[in-house]
């Protein structure tokens, strides 16, 4: 009995030993379980898909070679990647030159057929005068087709050898240089000025002519005088760097004689072919008239059955390299985005919502993000004056800064972005960050994408900023339409003091991926970037979003492709609009113009309007007078500002504006060779690089008040010839 006592007894102490384990475990698990609960409270969307971890950006490619693809305006060339040169600073010490590593030269593909590949580099890899010397010269003995295949003395008129010093030696290995081929090069008339081509020759290394950069086959438009993007070509920066200059480094010489015999054609940074009647000839030994030498884009044809080339993916001309970039999403913060509570406009009286990101890069410990969508309209500073990133009053207001944190003295530690979109606790998980700028670095929670971040790869943009592309793109929140429909967002950069890089979103609001805004520019929408860390409990994923052809339907469901979809309005003359927006485009007479202002149907005050370009009867007019008001759909406005690039290649020899515009913004007057008068009103601003490629004296009307002080301001753009 006592062991039967003794075992009861022993059993009881281990059944409540049991107890109280299990009952602690219990109360552990629930205390875990209730820790759990909480966590995916706060991350419920991440959930949903908790095995997914947010990746870098990634680009669809295809891994076969063939000609280029037309897709309507639009073509897409294969690449391949062959020998190696100097493109860019691998040293670190702030310039690309020959003490830098050479990087592969990556070539575009213009024909293949079932034994060879014609091919043209996709940069323009060197800067080189056509000739050394001045003279009547044809590509058959010119200095640079020596320099290009290392040919010696007697190959070119200069007695200059080449034989050790060359391209062709330092570009391609001795193996690389025997695979090579050997072509027929065909130096043809220029047709249209009649000035002969020479010889033909026989060439490893060589430039297209005039007829290979209008070969639609090639992938090129076949109009030479009209400007094209499928002729544009981006320069290394080992080529900028031999330029010497801050602009037209872009620009690329062909082998074809230009409009007499001293002339060579070539093509201009915007794709215009310049040689022809239509467009003044280059001069072997000062292109441009202003621009000693020209860069350098060879030519060349190798086997396909060679192993010493590589596939290199595809560009195409419209800005997107033939690819779609993909990104993983997440959410995080809320902000005011859509209208809520259903009085028909998206403003602070309406519940915030959650904010989506696009993931530029992940590593082990944080996110680096972007706004999939503008989030806000700001100014880069409240008033037009000198001013740099550190102290614009829009990074104290994206970072809740105080008055001494921006040149305007205006506090923000009260009201700012990251308090009005973060709670507490999410400020927290945004880490501050080391952000590098030209002028002074700073340290920010919060910051805009610079110029060469937004212009990144390993970020899942195209390249080339002064493309439009897709991958930039970005919506509107309806609560920013409240205050502007125009696409187009902030960037740090500045290129002067008293303007700011803006990206294009809107792929019809003009040619180039950017343009720059004064400072106090109100209408230009807020995009920002941060760094979030992974360990954060407030994020969730949220998706992909791809840069391809936007669907309204799609919108915030995790399939947009975060392109704009503002209505841009009609740009041709017949195609009008009834109910004209801010931000639409339209065309009457010699120009086109955007909606700046709209007033009410029946209201006594006018509209106001932006001259944005030319029209095709523009363009070729001989006198241009921009008028001081217009009406257009039974609304009047006034015309108070020009657009970047408005005049750019005009051929008219006189151009009037009226006294309402009093600013003059970069290369207004780009490429304007025949511009000999210019009538003007008072003038506050002239932006640096406004008379870019002007050749003649301009004489300066208008009021005798205004001359002298218009002068001085004219000057300041770099162009001398005024009087």
């Amino acid at each position: 009995m006592k062991k039967k006592n003794g075992t009861g007894k022993l059993k009881k102490r281990r059944l409540k030993g049991i107890f109280s384990a299990v009952l602690s475990l219990s109360l552990m698990i629930a205390t875990c379980m209730t820790g759990v609960w909480f966590f995916f409270c706060n991350v419920s969307k991440r959930a949903e898909a908790a095995e997914h971890i947010p990746q870098n950006p990634t680009w669809n490619t295809k891994t076969t070679v063939d000609n280029p693809v037309w897709i309507g305006k639009d073509v897409t060339w294969d690449c391949v990647y062959f020998g190696s040169y100097w493109q860019k600073d691998t040293n670190g010490d702030g310039k690309a030159d020959e003490k830098d590593e050479k990087t592969p030269i990556k070539w575009r593909v213009l024909s293949v057929n079932s034994s060879s590949m014609l091919l043209l580099a996709d940069q323009n890899l060197d800067w080189k005068k056509y000739n050394e010397t001045e003279k009547e010269i044809k590509w058959e003995n010119c200095t640079l087709r020596s320099w290009l295949n290392g040919y010696n003395a007697a190959s070119n008129e200069d007695g200059i050898d080449y034989s050790s010093d060359n391209f062709i030696g330092q570009a391609f290995s001795s193996e690389e240089q025997s695979v090579i081929q050997k072509t027929s090069v065909i130096n043809e008339d220029n047709t249209n000025s009649g000035v002969a081509g020479g010889n033909d020759t026989k060439d490893k290394i060589y430039l297209l002519s005039i007829s290979e950069v209008c070969r639609a086959s090639y992938g090129f438009l076949e109009e030479f005088h009209e400007e094209s993007e499928t002729r544009e070509a981006k320069s290394t920066s080992y080529a900028k760097e031999k330029s010497g200059l801050d602009y037209f480094y872009n620009c690329w010489l062909l082998r074809s004689s230009g409009t007499c015999e001293t002339d060579v054609a070539s093509v201009f940074d915007d794709g215009t072919g310049l040689g022809f009647s239509y467009g003044d000839g280059w001069g072997y030994n000062n292109p441009g008239g202003v621009i000693e030498g020209d860069s350098v884009r060879p030519a060349i044809s190798i086997p396909l059955s060679s192993s010493l080339w590589s596939y290199a993916g595809t560009v195409s001309s419209d800005g997107t390299d033939g690819k779609i970039s993909t990104w993983d999403c997440v959410y995080f913060g809320h902000y005011w985005q859509e209208d809520t509570n259903g009085d028909g406009t998206a403003d602070e009286k309406d519940e915030k919502q959650p904010i989506k990101w696009r993931v530029l890069s992940v590593d082990e410990s944080s996110m680096f993000l972007i706004a999939d969508k503008n989030l806000d309209i700001k100014p880069y500073n409240q008033t037009y004056t000198e001013v740099t990133w550190e102290s614009s009053t829009l990074r104290s207001w994206l970072n809740g800064y105080g008055a001494e944190n921006n040149k305007n003295g205006l506090d923000y530690s009260s009201e700012s972005f990251i308090g009005q979109a973060f709670s507490s606790e999410e400020q927290e998980g945004v880490q501050r960050t080391s952000v590098t700028n030209k002028t002074k670095n700073t340290e920010d929670k919060i910051y805009l994408l610079s110029d060469s971040e937004i212009s990144s790869t390993d970020y899942g943009f195209y390249d080339n900023l002064r493309k439009f592309s897709k991958t930039r793109g970005a919506e509107n929140t309806d609560y920013v339409n409240k205050y502007s429909n125009i696409v187009t967002y902030w960037l740090r950069s500045q290129n002067n003091s008293s303007e700011a890089v803006c990206v294009i979103s809107n792929e019809n609001v003009g040619n180039d991926g950017f343009w720059n805004a004064a400072v106090n520019q109100y209408d230009i929408a807020v995009r920002p970037a941060l760094h979030l860390s992974l360990s954060s409990p407030f994020w969730s994923y949220a998706g992909t979003v791809s840069s391809g052809t936007v669907d309204e339907k799609k919108s915030g469901s995790g399939e947009n492709d975060g392109t704009g979809t503002a209505d841009e309005g009609k740009s041709g003359d017949e195609e009008k609009d009834s109910s004209l927006t801010k931000g639409q485009i339209f065309a009457k007479g010699n120009f086109k113009y955007k909606v700046t202002k709209v007033v009410p149907e029946n209201s006594s005050k006018t509209g106001k309007v932006t001259v944005v370009g030319l029209s095709k009867k523009g363009k070729n007019a001989s006198k241009i007078t921009v008028p001081s008001n217009i009406t257009y759909e039974k609304q009047d406005f006034q015309v108070t500002k020009l657009g970047e690039k408005v005049f750019k290649g005009a051929k008219a020899t006189a151009i009037s504006l009226p006294s309402t515009v009093t600013e003059i913004p970069s290369a207004a007057f780009v490429n304007c060779t025949k511009l000999e008068k210019l009538k003007l009103g008072k003038i506050n601003h002239v932006a640096k690089g406004a008379f870019m490629g002007c050749k003649k004296v301009i004489t300066i009307g208008g009021k005798k008040i205004y001359k002298e002080q218009n002068l001085k301001k004219l000057k300041k753009s770099g162009y001398k010839k005024f009087k």
